[in-house]
């Protein structure tokens, strides 16, 4: 009988182990972990509670191998991606206090993939009360980055989570979502009073400068018409396509008003391309975008710095008759002195 519960177990026919365990094949008189695993995980997978209560009542209460809490993680897991709540509750109302924060965020992640909103919910009450309302935001923001809308939805109904929130341990969930390329997930975080333009004081940059970057035009639009902002101080959606050379997006940000000679961002765009030897990028902003390669230097104060001036500085020979072909006027190394060449970088 034991032979042939393995056979079924390794076939995943739920079908043959219910009906051995109901002629009376014993999971919990072989002591045998591996067998007792198998079968649970595969009662996991096909959602069969009962199979699932019974190896919990006959085996797994009743036993004191170590190796149950393990076994018992596997199936959650299995229950959580797959979203069935009723499995997922009795696993693991057996042994949660056996659970870490470590387990719990792991299982935090896997409902998300799942889409598991139920078991979400068992799994932020189950975190300690100090942690809450880390993890409220904090899976508020993995849901945003997987584009599961109902949890989204979810935590920030029942939860009250901020759609507005950022630490140096979580993001703001509309600039993840952007940065995932998520639209629906940004549409409803938007509907939900996410301000299009707020950025938590990290390096990530803000919501449309994230979509830029990705190419994602549909998003661009969608943060544009909720009232995005497409320049600042620091960085600029038009700067952050052209260092993606998102082409695409930059002639969508013209056609939407961008100002490329605000703050510099042209100039800025351009000795990025410059420096960095993007040849298409380079020749696209001096021709159809209009930025003077005369003047590239990234700050005000500095000495202005032609386009030629830094191709040169930083050896971009291809650069260099681009540039020429463009109609600049060619310049030798010694002419360019001051500007710092890649090996002195």
């Amino acid at each position: 009988m034991q032979a042939a519960l393995a056979a079924a177990v390794a076939l995943n026919d739920m079908s043959l182990i219910t009906q051995l365990l109901d002629m009376g094949a014993s999971i919990s008189r072989s002591n045998n972990p591996m067998i007792v695993g198998s079968v649970l995980t595969t009662a996991a997978r096909f959602a069969h509670y009962t199979t699932v209560e019974y190896i919990i009542q006959r085996c797994v209460e009743r036993n004191s191998n170590p190796y149950w809490s393990g076994i018992i993680f596997d199936a959650l897991r299995i229950s959580t991606i797959r979203g069935h709540h009723p499995v997922f509750s009795c696993l693991f109302r057996t042994h949660r206090s056996c659970y870490g924060i470590q387990h719990l965020e792991q299982l935090v992640r896997d409902a998300i993939r799942g889409d598991s909103t139920d078991v979400i919910l068992d799994l932020i009450e189950a975190f300690p009360p100090a942690e809450k309302r880390d993890w409220r935001q904090k899976t508020l923001q993995l849901a945003a980055a997987f584009g599961s809308c109902g949890i989204i939805t979810t935590i920030l109904y029942q939860y009250g989570a901020s759609p507005n929130y950022g630490s140096p341990r979580t993001e703001a969930p509309l600039v993840v979502a952007a940065n995932a390329g998520q639209l629906h997930a940004v549409r409803i975080l938007l509907a939900h009073g996410a301000a299009a333009d707020y950025r938590y004081y990290s390096r990530t940059g803000t919501a449309i400068e994230q979509a830029a970057q990705s190419g994602r035009d549909d998003i661009v639009e969608v943060l544009l018409d909720a009232g995005a902002t497409m320049e600042n101080e620091k960085i600029s959606a038009f700067f952050a396509a052209a260092c993606k050379s998102q082409i695409g997006i930059m002639r969508l940000l013209i056609a939407r008003g961008a100002n490329i000679d605000k703050h510099g961002c042209g100039r800025r765009s351009l000795a990025h391309a410059v420096r960095l030897g993007i040849e298409p990028m380079v020749r696209a902003l001096v021709t159809e975008f209009k930025v003077n390669p005369g003047r590239v230097s990234d700050d005000e104060d500095d000495d202005e710095l032609s386009a030629m001036e830094v191709a040169v500085g930083y050896n971009q020979k291809v650069i260099v008759e681009t540039l020429v072909d463009l109609g600049m006027k060619r310049i030798e190394a010694e002419e360019t002195a001051d500007t710092p060449t890649m090996e002195e970088l």
